[in-house]
């Protein structure tokens, strides 16, 4: 599948931001543990993360 730059930009991006997110969610977790949503959550933003970085490598 052949990416636009600003397809590529756009992806770059959210990767950014998911991984800004996962830091933050560790972090909490390694003060303060998380609640059973949080972890939930924390695992579908490394799924999403994973994923988008698996896409953004065959894009490039």
């Amino acid at each position: 599948m052949i990416q636009t730059t600003e397809q590529i930009e756009m992806m770059d991006r959210r990767n950014e931001i998911l991984r800004r997110n996962i830091h933050q969610y560790l972090v909490h977790d390694n003060q303060y543990g998380l609640s059973n949503q949080d972890q939930f959550l924390l695992n579908q933003m490394v799924k999403e993360w994973h994923a988008n970085n698996y896409e953004l490598q065959g894009a490039r």
